[in-house]
C-alpha cells in the first residue's frame, strides 16, 4: 500500500511539473499557439502506451510493468524536462528463455528503437522468464 502510495505520489508530482513547465513556455512564448503544447502533452502521455504497445507485441509478456522515471532526473543537466525520458522496465516473457542477459536487453532495446532515436534519453530494463520470476520470491 505504501509503495502504491509512493508511486501515485510521484506520477502526480511529476504531471503537475509537466504542466507547470507547459504553462511557463506558453506565458513566455510570444508566438506560441494553442496546439503546440496541446500536442506536448498527447504526446508524453502516449510515449509510456506506445512501449507497452511493442513490448507486448515483440514479447507476449506474462508480465509487463512501466514505470515513468523522469521525475527523478528532472534537475540534471542533460534531463529534456520532457516528462517523458527516463524509464523503468521489467518485463517477463517466454521470449528470453536460453537468452543471455545482455541479448534480452538487445531485443528490448531493438523493439523500442524508435523511442530511444526519440523521446526517450534513458531505459532500465529488467527482462526475465516467468520461471527466474518465480525463482525470486
Amino acid at each position: 500500500m505504501r509503495m502504491q502510495s509512493k508511486y501515485l505520489e510521484s506520477n502526480f508530482t511529476e504531471r503537475t511539473m509537466v504542466i507547470t513547465k507547459l504553462r511557463n513556455k506558453l506565458d513566455s512564448a510570444q508566438t506560441t499557439t494553442i496546439s503546440q503544447p496541446v500536442m506536448i502533452a498527447e504526446s508524453i502521455m502516449h510515449v509510456e502506451q506506445t512501449i507497452r504497445e511493442k513490448l507486448t507485441q515483440a514479447f507476449f509478456p506474462q508480465r509487463l510493468e512501466i514505470v515513468n522515471e523522469s521525475h527523478l532526473h528532472a534537475s540534471h543537466a542533460a534531463s529534456p524536462g520532457t516528462g517523458m525520458s527516463h524509464f523503468r522496465v521489467e518485463i517477463e516473457s517466454d521470449a528470453f528463455d536460453g537468452v543471455s542477459r545482455i541479448e534480452r536487453h538487445r531485443m528490448v532495446n531493438e523493439a523500442l528503437a524508435d523511442e530511444l532515436a526519440g523521446p526517450v534519453h534513458a531505459l532500465s530494463i529488467k527482462a526475465m522468464t516467468a520461471a527466474e520470476s518465480r525463482g525470486r520470491s
